[in-house]
């Protein structure tokens, strides 16, 4: 199955790009700020410059692009499988932060 065909938890195709944070969090049930939360808690910190770089055993799941670190196709698929819609936002960031 090719990125452009798998479906979203809401029935969407997946996107075969990379999509910025913004753009991903609503398809989850999130808002961009807690998406980043969940990112930062775990799979993303800020680089010596200040941007916003993948962690160790994670880069597949990010990519640059103009200078904006973005999810992949790979990361969109792993985010979309990993945070089903039929769960509550806050107990995802709460499950998150504590690990």
């Amino acid at each position: 199955m090719t990125p452009s065909t798998m479906k979203s938890a809401r029935g969407k195709k997946t996107l075969g790009r990379a999509v910025s944070f913004r753009e991903f969090a609503p398809r989850v049930g999130l808002t961009r700020r807690q998406f980043l939360i969940i990112l930062m808690a775990k799979y993303i910190s800020r680089g010596v410059s200040g941007n916003l770089v993948p962690n160790p055993g994670f880069e597949a799941y990010f990519t640059s692009v103009d200078g904006e670190l973005m999810l992949s196709p790979t990361g969109v698929n792993f985010f979309m499988m990993r945070y089903k819609e039929d769960a509550v936002a806050y107990s995802w960031m709460r499950r998150e932060l504590c690990k």
